[in-house]
Order: structure tokens, then sequence, then C-alpha cells
């Protein structure tokens, strides 16, 4: 029985088990049929398939509820919901291209700007169905198709141009109807962000007579998708820019400019340059030119890969490594981009000139900075560079670029150049690995893209943060080491913005809110914690009272910072707008501070800015206690650029233009640099006119057979004009652009973008006065930086509109647009001019209404116009106004003349407004600059000592901690504590303000942790610091702590021994406990303050300072002529007294603490005591034999402090007094109201504090009233009754009042703000 039962449970265990088996057998099935399922639906999505996304959308429906699975029936409900929502965002779209469409079928006029416009809309919603994600080739063919036609056949004649030569005119309509089924037909990845604008763009690109650019443009229109053709067929016109003068170039005129450059510097280019434009004279001969004269004739209608073939087959030994870049150059840009992209002469000569520099031995020159005008290859210059460099001297390359952008653009150009010298320079390294980009690495992105520099790339093409950072991060792990850049070159694009125009240090702060505190919590939750309170005006709870010096100074700086945040709020809303604003962007949603205040920064928001005020602001925003955490930032590391740039063994520089003398002389002293100009390539051709931007004037117009002089500068008496103020420089420059737009294009460049929308405003104002139905948008277009803030897109297509004509219709006059901009369109931005009826009367019109008094800048702004060889004007509106600000009112920017102008006089029109206008301004700048480079000096040398400290610090063995992140990122903190870590946190924010002996004082004083004890070894004998002897900065007032002075009068009668609070301590032992705490805080009291401390009751008694003997600085051991009366062993007679108050001396206060000093003077009759209370002795009391404790003479002490107090001696100082006192004044000598008058003529010079201790005062209200006077004569005054007497806790709180009053008045820590 017992073996037929144990049979039976086994058969029924295994049936159980083969069930449960089953059952896990079928759940896995289920699971991979719904996984393929899913996969289905989400590869349809993928594909922008509609129709396979409802269909699959259907199947893993019904699918679901055929499962009985939960759990796989839960994991379908939100792909499903997504896959919905999809499918109708996709059918909205398709309904708006549907009624685009029909829209743009049902127009039969011949209205060129109605076609434009719905061109316009069909294109724009084609691309918003795509964008979507939606694949209309897969969904609707047809309706690509109409799409596609209606614009080869309605829109595309209105804006062809029309070529006589029928062969040409075919092959361009071919061409274009190809962009536009390439733009139609594309899917999300390949469209990218084209957009109608680049659609346009590119039509207009290919429109060209020219057979040898056809060619190429259709092999780029192949080889290309639509979001890459708008790049690729601007670098084609460049470069047919170039070829179409290359047969013109000369080598000898080329060798002979270059010479004719060298003294055109307006400073010294040195004697090593020269040298080397020599030796690049002697190499670079005709026989050892890529092309050769006979190479250059009919080069235009050479094939690219003949002309290759001839350049390789060439020996130039003089060229060195640099012939088989070139060749491999050619032949990667030919197979890329079908086009033929060879070095002119101008290029080759300036490599040479930099390879002589690298390949020579001396030391005293490491960088070299060449002037290479816009649009004059520069890219090309850097790539060839950076190969030469890692092939002939073995060392890696950083290339810096000022824009990340153009950095991107730059780096994906010459991407192929580069893979094809990976193997030769190491092979040991994958070709992607080999030159990289930093960038924002996205999924499925190139292996090339990195965020950050990697070690083992030879070129890195880059940000100048993502050096600083790659140094920054090795300093703070301590891999530093000596000569580790001697193997790197460092490249910069646009060297003028990266070191002169910019900080030349950067100050990293990092969040230590993950700190721990010795009371178990980190730094970040204590402050949080405490905030709440503070915030919210609560006092500071007893278990959240500071028990160390760590928490000592985050409870003084969180005072301080809640104290600001108030009185930021009571700023004006436009005021508190533009510093900090609450922010929804998608952008930085991701960031997890949407919904949270963020920094505004020249109107944009910044959100990597980081500080403790944003950090209180946010804190007080969130009203759930459970919601935000603070962080907690210090500034921990200071990184200067010449240093760290300074550390790489050559530096080589590309910039448009190289500055002015004095600017020349910074980077010569900071960086050994030395300068050459790479002339332009028309100057190096012969028998061709080079053309520049000129002054307005009178041109020839030509119309209906007619020719007429017409004044390009309109009714202004010249083409540079002042006026008095703002309000006559806008009605100036309106009627000026709205007189000449008729004629040419107008780009008007105000002073800053709040000046660039006001302009506008009234443009499209006047605009509607003037011209009924006129659409003032499209007339009025505005490139400001914040137009392009708010919609990149609109910008893009308001930049190429801005050189075209107003209207496509052929009838009636020609007329433009008028373009306004600030000074970011003033620099880099290309106005691509295309109307040659408009260059016939000079070109694009600039009107500029600010000249910078930076010679750098005019020349860019100059530059806007007159490129590529098109003719450009310019005219100059100014208002006297901006540079009597400019100039802070001294009158030196301007002609005389201009500064006499009232408003509404004539506009001052000077007959040579180049010499007697701008260059004043500019000569006025070069003044200006030597001043901000001197201060400058004093920053870059402070900031290259405050660096090797801050290097000595975090790389001391021990001195660092490291924290490492689930997310494999690190946090890093100094283990400094105490003095230490205050020390060199001082550092980090007043390195500027400091001379170098004071700084490297305190880099001595600074104390490593507990686990790795010592001082830090810094000495400057040691330092590399170009120039020790800098004169610092003076301390701005926001950074100044004022010098306190401190007087503390306290009440030693009888009654403050005999009553106690709580069960130990007497009146006075609480009292100077509590004052002791305060003065031996040095967050609230530092070193630098002045203390006294007197004790009074039947007179008074100073305690503090001890000797008349002491002076300082200002304040003298001299007679203040207060007289004194004394007892004891003292005469009456008038005395020299002691100082007041003096330097803080904490061995004294602890002496007169523990000594019992003031008990002393309690039971001694020495005491001092003015004429007033000489009443007591006629009266027959023996006031000087009494000791100190028998009465409260209050007023009469106060009276004889406050008057000496206020004297002129301690101006300068924050004067603090601080009464002590338990019971009402004994009614002798002074009285109240003598107070109340003494104190109303402080004039704010005093602030008063008053705490009466216990429950004896009766007379608050006069103490009250006391108080009361200080603050309406401008300073502070404080009343505090601190009456219970079970605890202390009552003169803990008063005590507390007054320590916030001291914090609050600059003796707490700054605001640490930074990236």
């Amino acid at each position: 029985q017992a073996a037929r039962e144990i049979a039976t449970t086994r058969r029924e265990s295994a049936t159980k088990l083969m069930d449960e088996r089953r059952r896990q057998n079928d759940f896995v099935t289920n699971l991979i049929t719904f996984a393929q399922a899913l996969t289905s639906l989400l590869d349809a999505g993928k594909n922008g398939d509609r129709k396979a996304l409802e269909a699959e959308h259907n199947n893993v429906g019904s699918l679901k509820h055929t499962l009985q699975e939960e759990a796989i029936r839960r994991l379908a409900e939100p792909i499903l919901e997504q896959a919905s929502q999809t499918s109708a965002a996709w059918l909205r779209r398709i309904q708006d291209l549907g009624d685009a469409l029909d829209k743009a079928k049902s127009y039969t006029g011949d209205d060129c700007d109605k076609v434009n416009q719905l061109a316009r809309q069909l294109f724009s919603a084609v691309v918003s169905a795509v964008d979507k994600g939606l694949n209309l080739a897969k969904h609707d063919a047809q309706i690509c198709e109409d799409s596609e036609r209606w614009l080869v056949e309605n829109w595309l004649p209105t804006i062809a141009k029309h070529h006589a030569d029928r062969g040409v005119r075919l092959d361009v309509r071919k061409l274009q109807r190809r962009i536009i089924f390439k733009a139609v037909w594309s899917c999300k990845e390949d469209l990218g962000g084209f957009a109608f604008p680049d659609l346009e763009a590119c039509l207009e690109t290919v429109d060209c007579g020219q057979r040898s650019f056809l060619a190429s443009a259709e092999a780029q229109v192949e080889h290309n998708s639509p979001r890459t053709l708008v790049r690729a067929l601007s670098q084609l016109s460049a470069l047919v820019y170039f070829m179409n003068y290359l047969e013109s170039e000369d080598l000898s005129k080329t060798k002979d400019v270059f010479k004719q450059y060298l003294p055109k510097l307006d400073g010294p280019s040195g004697e090593e340059v020269a040298r080397w434009v020599d030796l690049a004279h002697h190499q670079y001969r005709e026989d050892s030119a890529l092309l050769r004269r006979q190479d250059l004739w009919g080069i235009r209608d050479k094939k690219p890969t003949d002309v290759i073939e001839i350049i390789s087959g060439r020996g130039c030994p003089e060229l060195g490594k640099f012939h088989a870049i070139f060749c491999s150059l050619a032949r990667s840009w030919e197979r890329d981009f079908k086009v033929l992209a060879v070095p002119h002469h101008a290029q080759v000569f300036a490599l040479l000139v930099f390879k002589a520099f690298l390949e020579d031995s001396q030391e005293r020159v490491r960088t070299l900075i060449a002037q290479v005008s816009t649009g004059e290859g520069k890219s090309i210059l850097i790539a060839v560079l950076a190969v030469f460099i890692c092939c002939s001297a073995g060392k890696r390359v950083h290339v810096v670029g000022s824009d990340k952008r153009l950095v991107l653009r730059d780096f994906e150009n010459f991407r192929s150049l580069f893979s094809a010298f990976a193997a030769e320079v190491d092979p040991s390294i994958p070709p992607e690995r080999f030159a990289v980009v930093c960038g924002e690495r996205q999924p499925n992105g190139p292996d090339d893209m990195v965020e950050g520099i990697p070690d083992e790339a030879w070129i890195v093409y880059c940000e100048a943060r993502h050096v600083t950072s790659l140094y920054t991060q090795k300093a703070r792990r301590g891999e530093l080491s000596k000569g580790m850049y001697d193997n790197h070159v460092l490249v910069l694009d646009e060297v003028d913005a990266l070191v002169v125009d910019q900080e030349p240090t950067e100050d990293f702060v990092y969040d230590v809110g993950w700190r721990l505190l010795e009371r178990g919590a980190t730094v970040g939750q204590y402050a949080t914690q405490l905030g709440r309170h503070l915030s919210n005006g609560e006092e500071c709870p007893m278990e959240l009272k500071p028990s160390s010096n760590s928490e000592n100074q985050i409870y003084a700086q969180l005072r301080q910072l809640f104290h600001e945040v108030q009185q930021w709020r009571m700023k004006p809303k436009q005021e508190r707008d533009s510093e900090f604003q609450l922010c929804f962007a998608e952008a930085v949603e991701q960031q997890g501070i949407s919904g949270r205040y963020v920094r505004v920064e020249n109107g944009k928001i910044n959100p990597h800015y980081h500080s403790n005020f944003l950090e209180c602001l946010r804190l007080s925003e969130d009203p759930d206690t459970t919601g935000y955490r603070m962080r907690w930032y210090e500034r921990l590391f200071v990184m200067s650029k010449p240093r760290v740039f300074s550390l790489y063994s050559r530096i080589l520089g590309l910039s448009g233009t190289v500055g002015n003398e004095r600017e020349q002389a910074f980077l010569q002293k900071a960086y050994g640099a030395q300068f050459f100009i790479v002339p332009p390539f028309l100057e190096t051709c012969s028998g061709v006119e080079v053309r520049s931007a000129k002054w307005a004037g009178k041109e020839r117009l030509v119309s209906q057979g007619r020719a007429e002089e017409v004044c390009l500068y309109g009714s202004l008496p010249g083409p540079g004009v002042v006026l008095a103020n703002a309000e006559d420089q806008y009605k100036a420059v309106e009627a000026l652009a709205f007189e000449v737009r008729k004629l040419v294009p107008v780009l008007v460049i105000a002073p800053s973008p709040e000046r660039a929308d006001a302009l506008v405003d009234r443009l499209r104002q006047r605009a509607r006065s003037m011209l009924a139905g006129c659409n003032t948008t499209d007339l009025v277009r505005s490139l400001s930086q914040r137009e392009y803030d708010r919609s990149p897109q609109v910008y893009k297509e308001s930049l190429r509109a801005s050189t075209r004509t107003l209207s496509r219709n052929v009838t009636g006059p020609k007329e433009f647009r008028i373009t306004v901009t600030d000074y970011t369109g003033a620099r880099g931005t290309d106005y691509q001019m295309v109307d040659e009826d408009a260059d016939r009367l000079g070109g694009l019109m600039l009107i500029v209404m600010h000249v910078p008094p930076s010679k750098r800048e005019w020349i860019q702004y100059r530059g806007r116009t007159a490129r590529q060889n098109w003719r450009g004007q310019y005219c100059v509106v100014l208002n006297v106004e901006d540079y009597r600000a400019l100039d802070n009112g001294r009158e030196e920017a301007l002609p005389r003349e201009a500064y006499e102008l009232k408003p509404g006089d004539p506009p001052f029109a000077p007959s040579d407004p180049d010499a007697t206008l701008v260059q004043r301004i500019l000569d006025f700048g070069s003044k200006e600059s030597a001043r901000r480079l001197e201060q400058s000096r004093a920053v870059y040398n402070s900031g290259f000592i405050a660096n090797e400290v801050c290097e000595r610090v975090w790389t001391c063995p021990g001195w660092r901690t490291i924290q490492e992140q689930p997310n494999g990122r690190i946090k890093v903190d100094v283990a400094l504590s105490g003095k230490g870590r205050r020390l060199f946190l001082d550092i980090c924010s007043r390195y500027r303000y400091m001379s170098a002996a004071e700084i490297a004082k305190a880099a001595r004083a600074i104390d490593g942790p507990p686990d790795a004890p010592g001082q830090l070894e810094f000495s400057l004998m040691d330092s590399e610091v170009p120039d020790a002897n800098y004169e610092k900065l003076p301390l701005p007032p926001q950074l100044a702590r004022p010098q306190k002075a401190l007087l503390f009068l306290m009440d030693v009668s009888g009654s403050m021994s005999v009553n106690k609070i709580g069960p130990w301590m007497t009146r006075l032992e609480a009292c100077k406990a509590r004052v002791k705490s305060l003065i031996m805080n040095d967050t609230i009291v530092s070193n630098g303050d002045l203390v006294g401390i007197v004790a009074f009751g039947a007179g008074h008694r100073q305690l503090l300072p001890r000797s008349s003997s002491w002076s300082s600085g200002a304040l003298s051991s001299s007679s203040s002529g207060r007289q004194l009366h004394t007892s004891g062993h003292q005469s009456n007679a008038a005395k020299t007294p002691v100082p007041i108050v003096g330097p803080v001396n904490r061995r004294h206060i602890t002496a007169v603490v523990e000594e019992n000093e003031l008990e002393l003077a309690q039971g001694s009759t020495e005491k001092e005591y003015g004429p007033e209370l000489r009443v007591y002795e006629r009266n027959g009391i023996d006031l000087k034999n009494k000791k100190l404790g028998n009465f409260t003479f209050l007023y009469s002490t106060l009276c004889s402090y406050v008057g000496e107090f206020t004297s002129s001696r301690y101006d300068g100082c924050s004067r603090w007094v601080i009464l002590l006192c338990d019971g009402d004044d004994s009614g002798g000598g002074r009285s109240e109201d003598a107070c109340r008058d003494l104190l109303a003529g402080c004039e704010g010079k005093l602030n008063l504090v008053i705490i009466s201790v216990g429950s004896d005062v009766t007379s608050g209200s006069v103490l009250q009233s006391l108080a009361d006077t200080v603050t309406r004569s401008g300073g502070i005054g404080k009343y505090i009754a601190a009456a219970q007497e079970e605890d202390d806790r009552a003169l803990q709180n008063a005590f507390e009042q007054v320590e916030e009053s001291l914090l609050l008045d600059g003796g707490g820590q700054v605001e640490v703000g930074g990236n």
C-alpha cells in the first residue's frame, strides 16, 4: 500500500511538473511570438510605413486578446498607444500635405510671389510629414509625384534664370529637377534639417552657365542626400570661385606680396618670422610648384582626374610631406565631391612658413599666428597642417575652433584625408580613432564622434572647453606629469576670439554636496534641511544648529544667500528676468531642471550655470518639503588658458585678424607669438581687379535707356555722419534705408540685440505707413541673435533673402529688402550677392550704427560686403550718446565738433570720414585696448599662479577624494577641511585681487587633511609665471568684505552676577560666553576686523584693546579728544585714551572670559566717567570710590563712546555697537533724549544692537526708541529682549540675530557661480 501511494504521488508530481513545463514553454512561445509582432510594429514605425504600421497594430491588438498572460499584455499597452499616436500624427500631416497640394493646384494666376508662397507651403508640408518619420514614398507615391510635378512645372520656371545656350539651359533644368525629386522623395534620415530655404539655395546655386561647374554639381547632387547637399554645393561654389581665377595666379607676385605684407602688421613681426618667410621664398620656385604656369591654362575645362595625375607625378622635394598630402586631398575630394581641390600659391607659401617654424629648433618663439582673411581656405590649411605634423614631426594635434557647428563641418570635410594617413602614422589603432571630433555623441553615431579628447587620437577637432576639460580632469585625477604635452601641437582657429577677447582664466565649480559632515548627513542634505527653514523666515531648529566649522560656514552662507534671494525678488520683473527665469524648454527638460529657475545670459538660457544662489532660489520656489534637493557648489579649480596652452610644444594660430599693435604685443608676451599675413588670393593674381568694401558714393544708373547719377548715401550730407542722440540716429537710418533699398540690398548693423529689435519695429511701422498692403515682415527682416534663438529656420531663410529682390515678378521696379542684424551677424556670416544690377550700383549696402573701437571687429564688419569679388559699400550713421558712454564722458572717441551737437541739429559730416571719424574711434579703441590688456595682465599672471597652486593641491597624495558613480562618472573633491579648505577656496575665488606674494603666502599656509598632514609646498621661486610683479586688481565692492569695528558695551552691575540664566550660569557668564563665541567665529569676525570690550556700571572701563600704543593704517593711537575722569590710582586730569577698538586678538578675548576680567572690573573702583556724572560728587556721593558694579550709567556710557566711534578716524569701517544690559539706567548723567539726539546725528555711520538680559528691564520702550533712531538715521538698529531665564535659549537666539546682521554686513562668504 505504501509503495502504491508513493508511486501515485510520483505520478502526480511528474504530471504537475510536465504541466508547469508546458505552461512555461507556452509562455516562452507566446512571448517570442508577441516579441516578433512588436518588433514588426516598431519596424513599421521606424520605416515610416503608415499602412504597415496600422496592419501590425491590428495584428498586435488581436494577438493581445488571445493571450492569457497578463504580463505580456501589459508589455504591449504602451507600445500600442505610441503606435496609435504616431499613426494619428501621420494622418494629420498627410491631410495637411493634401490640402497644400490642392491649394497649389487650384491657383491659376501668374503672380510669381504668390506661386513662391504656395511652393513654400507645399514643401513645408512635405518636410513636416517626413520630419514626423513618415515615408511618403511608401505611404502614397502619388502624392509625392503630384507634389514634385507641381514644383517643377509651376514653381521652378518662376525662379530659374534664362540661359542663352540651349544646351546649358537643358542641363541646368535637368539638374534642378533632380534636386526637387530627391528633396520630395527623401526619408527622414536623408532630409535632416533640409527646408524650403535650402531647396531655394540649391536650385539657385546650380543655376550656373559654366559647364565645368554643372558637371561637378551633378556629381554632388547624386553623391549627397538633401541633408548635406547645401553644404556640398556651397563648397563647390567656393572652389569654383578660386578655379575661375586660378589661371591668373602668379607665383612671382605671390612671393613679392608676402614680403610686402610683413611690415604691414601694426606690431613687430620679428626677425624669426622674416627668416622663415625668406626660407619659404627660396624653397618655393616654379619648378617646385604643384601646378606650373602651363598647367594653369584652361584648367577650368580639364578633368579633375587628369590634373591629379599631373600633380601626383611631379617631383617636389621642397614641399616635403606636403606633396603627398596635397595629392591625397585632391583624390579624396574628387572621390567624395567630384571636384578638383588644389592649393593655390598663397596657401602653399603659408604652409611652408609654418613648416620652417615647426622644424626650427629655436625656443624663443613658440607660437606663430597667421592672418588669413575670411573665405581664403583657412580650413584647408588647418587640415593639411594637422596631417603634416603627425607625419613629419610624429606629434599629436588638437585643432581648436570657436563654433561647434564649424568644428564638425570642417572635420567632416576632411575625414577622408585623415583616414588616408592613419595607417602610415599609427597602424596600431583603427582609422576611426586616428582622427576624431568632439561633440554630442548620438546613438548609432559615427565612431569618430567623441565627447572628450581621447589620449590615443592623433588629430582631434574640438572646442577650447575640451582642451581645458582634459587638463582639469587629469589634474583632478592626479595624472599630470612633466612633459605630457611635449608631443602635442595646438592649432587655434580664430585665435583672436579664443585668446584676446576671452578671459585668460576659467574657474571651475564642483558639486560637493555629497561630502559627509560630522553629523552624518551630506552637505547637500544639511543645506536642504536648513534651507527650508531659512527660506520661510524661520529660525534654525535646535537639531540643525551648526556643530562644526564646516557647518558654521554653510549656515553663514545660507543665511546670506537667502537674504540675497529676498533682495532679488524686490527687483523689477524685467531686471529679474534678465538674470534668472523659470524654464520649461524641451532642450533642458532632460537635465532635470524643467520648471526650475535657470540662468539667463545675454538673453539666452544657460542650463550649465551652477551657483549656490541659484540653488537657494530653486529651493525657495519649491513648496514641497519632499521635492527639490539642493546641490552645494564650491570653486575648486582655476585653469589658466595661457598656462595650459603654453604646455603644448608649439601653437599654430590662424585668424581673420590678429589685432592692433597692443594686442599683438600681449600675444607676443603671453605666448611667445610672432605673426605674418597670408595675402588674399586675388592679390596674388595678375590682371585681376581686387574689390574691397568702399564708402558709399555716387553711381551711374541706366534705366529705360537713360543714364542718371544716383547718390547711395541718400539725403545725408555724406556717407559718414554723427547725430546728437539715438532718436535722431533712428530717423536718419530709417530715411537712408528706405531710400537705398530701391537700388541695392540694405544690411543695417545695430549695436546690440535690443537696439536691433527696436529698429526692426520702427522700420516696419514706417513701412506700414508708407506702403499700403506691404508685407512688412518680409520687407524688413531680422537677423539678430535673438531671432536665431527664437527660430534658427526663420533666421536661415532671412539670411538668404537678405540679398535677393523683394518681389519675383519681372514687372515693376526692382526693390530690395532691409535686413537688420547685431554684432553677431557682423562676424563670420556670409551674405551672398546674386543680383548683377545691384552690383553695378555698388553692391550690398552696410549701414553701420556703431563703429566698434576694435580694429579686428571693424574689419569683420566691412567684410560682410564685397565678398568673392562682388562690389560692396557702406555708410556710417552714429550717435554721440553711444560714444559718451564708451569713453565715460571724456569726449575722446569722436571729433570735438560731434560732442557739440544738440538734439535736432543737422548731422556732423566730416569730409574724410575714414580719417576723421573711423580712425579716431579705432585710435581711441587702441588706447582702451592697452588699458584692458593691462587689466588682463593682472588676471593672466594671478590666474597663472592660482593654476599652479590648484595643480599642487589636487596632485598632493591623499589631498583629494573620488567617488565613483553608478553611471561610470566620478565626483571629486579636495580632502581639505577647516583652515586649509578656507584658504584654498579663498585663492580660487579671489586670486585676481591678490598679489603674487599674497597668493604664495596663502598657499604655503594650506594645511593638509588629517590622513595626509603637512602644509603645501609652494614658492614663487618655483613658479613659471611670466610676471610676478603685476599690480593686482582692486577688490570690487560686491566682493569686498568691509572691515568691521565691533564695540561691546557690557553691563557689569551687581545684578548681572547675582541673577542666573538656567541653573548654573550668571547673566554675566552667559553674556561673556556668547560674546566670546561670536568673536572666535572667523566666519563672522575676520582677522582684519577691529574689536573693543568695555565694562560699564558706575562709569566705564575699557578691557580691550589692551595698550594705547596700538596703531594701524588709518587708525592711529593719537588722542581723540575724549575727556575721561578716573578714580583710584589715576588723576581726574585729561589723558590720551586707548583707541576704543583694535585688531582682533583672540588670545586676549579668551583671557577676558577665562580669567574673569569682567568680574574683576565689576568689583574694582578703577573706572572712567565723564563730567556729566560729577553731579553725584556735588551731592555728597563719593562716586570715584564706588565700585564699577554699584550703578548702571547706561546712557552716559553710550554717549561717551558713540561720540568717538562716529569720528572720521573710523571711516571706512562698518561700525557696530553691541550693548548688553540687564536693568534700567540709574538716572544720572546723560538722559535718554540726549542719547537719541546723538544717535540721530550719526547719519548712517553707526549700527546699534541692544540686548536686554532677564526680566528686570522696564524701559524696553526707551531702548527700542534708541534702536529706531539709528534705523531712521540710515544705520541698522535692533533691540532684542532676552527675558526668558529658565535656560540660555533666549540669549542664544538674540546673539544669532546679531550674527546674522554681521554676516549680511559682508562678513560671510561670497556667491559661488560658474560652469
